[in-house]
């Protein structure tokens, strides 16, 4: 879970203020899928060819086919201080696979007429405060929760940062109230949050009278014979696996998140096992039924969003989300927490499915480990037909092309990223669309199949509609290779955005891109009588300052208690963003004054005003999304 926070912050605060075209073009059209292992031994042999490869230390993994457990079991390292392997007893951790066990305990409820899905949140739990502007008439209702369209803010910073392991869950989720606003009307739109399972399982513990652990236990973690399955940090009698940084060598600390429904679980992989049979045998697990099939496939059909009530069925339901990869269409869930990597996912049509956990914030081994194990799962079964493109008329596809601009961030505070790094261009190309950034080649085909819905060139079934907007003309709601919710913008406001950030990030480099030239001069003693060297410093100070603000923050965010609490760390970034708009403003000065000044080189001026223009539009852009003097502890 913060694994993946740090991901996305990192990712997007250096993308949009050094890349700012970047951000489509990293989702590019899926890798070929790699040749199928034929054995279980040939699979284990590969998988530890990841493990070496990337630097990975360790993994657990379970397999199912037909009802049966094919292995269970642990690779490579669980300690690479000690030389502990990874074997069956290694606890992983699961990271946010541990929602679908909130989905799995209010359908429970749901079955014995507790609860509703459709119960309003503030009846439900009306201690748990949110702010929602649509309450009267759009209010949150519990299905919200568990199908992330509530509109909640994600998390914030300080919310990861909070290591206790005793805090209840009402406390956990009374910290910070704040990222519990509601940004759009609810019902909408899916943004994924953390908070949201959290709050649902609350309203569990409202239901049942009992500590949300101590009913998942009695209700799931016992049935299913899941007996090392737990939400808290395991003693020393019971061996987890110590978790790592992408070198595979860097410890990183054990996390007790406060919202620990949404992530905390560790467990040896057998029990996973138990859980895949239960899910591919229908809601059954060794003949006794724990909940019936039709809850299962609710599990994993998504309704309330305006992508499902519009027709589209891929996407994510209770707790429970649709993966299509090399044909066929999974569902399960991932995780990412302290390090851990991991995926669960299955196929009923099939009967197999996967579970695995990689010890290191390592992205390749986790995609590479996902890939080795689907292809071996389905090497002999064949995908089904996908679903038949329909003929649409070349006017109704020349109507859905244009410009569009993903709009739901998860992270409320990444949405000035969002409106930089997210635009892209939908083409017509003979009897189908294509994605594509603004600037650069197409990263996704989508095909109809008729009622504006279209698949991805390897998905079996749609994965993406367009819907009406009387705001934005269209909205594209893609749950496939770009899994967001975008809306259709002008193209000359597409264009504007591209053409601005573009040019401001690639002036404001040609000041590191100069630096060397005269700097080496001045060293040598031949700017001795040039004047004023501030004119050429100051643009270039303001901009170190902005690419050191990036490195302290991609640095510290290895560990997310640095930037959540106030330290040496968070303290840095919040003087760093504001010495960096002053030095902005001090450049444009000293370079327009440059201009009456003799003794100034003519390029210099010029080049020291563009320079300190683009710093200055950047350092107004960043302080409109509150990015200037930014406390990342609050």
């Amino acid at each position: 879970m913060s694994t993946l926070l740090v991901r996305l912050l990192s990712l997007a605060l250096c993308v949009s203020l050094i890349l700012a075209l970047a951000a489509p073009g990293a989702a590019a059209a899926q890798a070929p899928q790699p040749a199928a292992p034929q054995t279980l031994e040939e699979l284990q042999q590969q998988l530890r060819a990841v493990l070496q490869q990337t630097g990975a230390p360790g993994a657990s993994v379970a397999l199912v086919a037909k009802g049966e457990i094919l292995w269970a079991g642990g690779l490579g390292t669980a300690d690479v201080a000690a030389g502990i392997p990874a074997d069956a007893n290694t606890r992983f951790r699961i990271g946010s696979i541990s929602k679908m066990f909130v989905a799995l305990s209010v359908l429970k409820l749901v079955e014995q007429g507790r609860l509703h899905l459709d119960d309003r949140v503030r009846d439900l739990a009306p201690d748990v405060e949110f702010t929602n502007p649509w309450e009267s008439s759009d209010p949150v209702r519990l299905v919200h929760l568990l199908e992330h369209t509530s509109g909640f803010d994600d998390i914030a910073l300080r919310e990861y940062a909070l290591d206790d392991p005793d805090i209840t869950l009402h406390d956990g989720l009374a910290f910070n109230p704040k990222s519990r606003t509601v940004r759009w009307r609810p019902g909408d739109f899916f943004s994924y949050s953390n908070s949201g399972p959290a709050v649902a399982a609350y309203v569990v513990e409202k239901v049942t009278g009992q500590r949300y652990e101590d009913y998942v236990q009695a209700q799931f973690f016992g049935p299913l014979d899941m007996n090392s399955a737990g939400y808290f940090q395991p003693d020393r009698s019971a061996p987890l696996a110590r978790s790592y940084a992408p070198d595979g060598r860097t410890e990183m600390p054990f996390s007790h998140i406060l919202v620990r429904p949404s992530g905390a679980i560790s467990l040896q992989p057998l029990d996973m096992g138990h859980l895949l049979q239960f899910l591919l045998n229908r809601g059954s697990y060794a003949g006794k039924a724990l909940l019936t099939p039709q809850s299962i496939e609710r599990m994993e059909t998504p309704v309330a969003s305006l992508a499902a009530r519009a027709g589209l069925k891929a996407g994510y339901g209770l707790n429970n989300m649709s993966m299509p990869a090399g044909g066929f269409a999974w569902h399960g869930h991932g995780g990412g927490i302290d390090g851990f990597g991991a995926m669960l996912a299955y196929v009923p049509e099939a009967g197999v499915g996967y579970y695995y956990s990689v010890n290191a914030s390592n992205g390749a081994a986790v995609d590479e480990f996902g890939k080795l194990i689907r292809a071996f799962l389905t090497r002999d079964i064949t995908p089904p037909a996908p679903a038949a493109s329909a003929s649409t008329p070349a006017a109704e596809l020349e109507g859905l092309a244009g410009y569009y601009e993903s709009f739901t961030p998860r992270q409320e505070a990444l949405r000035f990223q969002e409106n930089l790094t997210s635009l892209v261009r939908v083409d017509v190309q003979g009897d189908h669309l294509t994605v594509a950034p603004m600037l650069g080649p197409a990263i996704a085909t989508l095909s109809p199949v008729g009622g504006r819905q279209f698949r991805g060139e390897d998905d079996p079934v749609a994965t993406a509609i367009f819907v009406p907007s009387a705001e934005a003309g269209w909205y594209m709601l893609n749950q496939g290779d770009l899994p967001s919710n975008f809306r259709s913008v002008p193209a000359w406001q597409a264009w504007l955005r591209t053409v601005l950030s573009s040019g401001i990030v690639l002036i404001m480099l040609s000041a590191i891109v100069f630096a060397p030239v005269w700097i080496v001069r001045l060293l040598l003693g031949r700017l001795r009588g040039a004047k004023h060297l501030s004119v050429r410093a100051l643009p270039l100070l303001a901009v170190v300052m902005l690419l050191i603000t990036l490195v302290v923050f991609v640095t510290a965010m290895s560990n997310v208690a640095h930037l959540g609490v106030m330290s040496a760390w968070s303290l840095s970034i919040t003087a760093l963003t504001i010495l960096f708009p002053l030095a902005s403003a001090a450049g444009l000065v000293q370079a327009v004054r440059s201009f009456r000044w003799s003794g100034v080189n003519r390029a210099v001026r010029v080049h020291s005003l563009l320079v300190s223009l683009a710093n200055v539009a950047a350092a107004a852009y960043l302080a409109a999304y509150g990015w200037v003097g930014v406390r990342t502890w609050m």
